[in-house]
């Protein structure tokens, strides 16, 4: 998606805002952010979180936010019931966001809810401190 400065996207995991509030074994969704030169990429937690991961915290399912210019370098994955508070900043134009639900598990609310962030193009010149 070619997002233009101050343009905001939500994105959110299938079957976020579905009746049963959960989403699906062995999902993979991709998504590729291209922010306009002299830009980049923000990524903002939103709302209630929960993707999948084992009693001592081992990511079964993911969410990963790969950078720039080399998508095969495994980015951070975020899993879990607590909603990540940091603002994601690419280093680079593009981001890719990737949601795998590779392994097989009962569904719940609290477990398997998803996600939804907000993504949005930002000049360069606007900063945040935390980059992805």
């Amino acid at each position: 998606m070619r997002c233009k400065k101050g343009d905001e996207l939500t994105i959110k995991s299938p079957a976020y805002d579905s009746f049963f509030k959960h989403y699906e074994n062995f999902w993979e969704c991709n998504w590729l952010f291209k922010a306009p030169r002299g830009s980049h990429v923000e990524i903002d937690f939103e709302d209630e979180f929960a993707i999948y991961s084992s009693a001592s915290g081992i990511c079964m399912h993911w969410l990963e936010i790969q950078n720039g210019d080399d998508f095969a370098k495994p980015g951070p994955r975020f899993c879990g019931n607590e909603r990540p508070s940091a603002v994601l900043k690419s280093e680079g134009q593009e981001t890719l966001m990737t949601f795998k639900t590779n392994f097989e598990v009962a569904h719940s609310e609290d477990k398997t809810r998803g996600f939804q962030v907000r993504v949005r193009a930002v000049s360069d010149d606007e900063t945040e401190d935390t980059t992805t």
